[in-house]
């Protein structure tokens, strides 16, 4: 458990935002997710997510995963600049709320990667993407360094305030992140792209989740 949750809480800083340019687009994306590297155990990689979904509504955005016991919403709005989490664990949930201040003070944690933007581009899922390489020191100085693929047709009107990736002027497609408490990397890829309309009501919170932090969830759970 106290292994999910540190996974939760970094992927929530990742995953909250991607907005960038104003172009308006709902609907839903769906990606693949797939793991590599020692530090995920066999019963941990049993409990990860295979999928992640992204539904989108102009400049907000709602992923959602399901890592074994618990099922994971991180929801950003890159008008408001503010981010919730809602999780699910066993039939217990719980809404945690992010300031644009919370998420800035959250993201100097994390290593700040370079990205170098390329003239390479391909199709994905039917739309044009191009590509970004992205290097990162971490904590050992150590370098790691991936490649990403992003659309600029799918993207909202405010910098990406949230994201580790704000130098990419675009939704990313294809990108990997690593977790170095982990020694592990996940890596992400599109599997289907559908244009629909899109309820406001998944933005919020639900009646039946109970408002609390990210502190006090750690220490309901036993974590530190």
């Amino acid at each position: 458990m106290k292994q999910l949750l540190l996974f939760i809480s970094l992927v929530f800083i990742v995953n909250i935002s991607y907005s960038q340019k104003s172009k308006s687009f709902q609907g839903t994306l769906t990606y693949n997710v797939v793991y590599n590297g020692e530090g995920i155990s066999s019963e941990m990689r049993a409990q990860l997510p295979t999928t992640s979904v992204a539904t989108i509504k102009d400049c907000k955005i709602r992923n959602e995963m399901v890592l074994g016991p618990m099922t994971q919403i991180t929801i950003s709005d890159g008008t408001a600049k503010t981010g919730l989490l809602l999780l699910n664990v066993m039939g217990s949930k719980y809404a945690i709320k992010m300031s644009a201040a919370q998420i800035a003070e959250q993201m100097m944690e994390l290593p700040s990667p370079k990205v170098k933007l390329t003239d390479v581009s391909k199709q994905i899922s039917g739309y044009k993407c191009k590509q970004a390489i992205i290097s990162t020191t971490q904590e050992d100085n150590s370098v790691t360094t991936d490649t990403a693929y992003y659309c600029e047709d799918i993207v909202c009107e405010s910098i990406n305030f949230s994201s580790q990736y704000k130098e990419i002027p675009g939704m990313l497609f294809e990108y990997s992140e690593f977790n170095p408490q982990l020694n592990a990397t996940s890596v992400y890829t599109i599997k289907e792209i559908k244009k629909e309309k899109i309820s406001d009501d998944l933005f919020l919170i639900p009646a039946d989740y109970k408002e609390t932090t990210m502190d006090e969830l750690k220490t309901m759970f036993g974590g530190q």
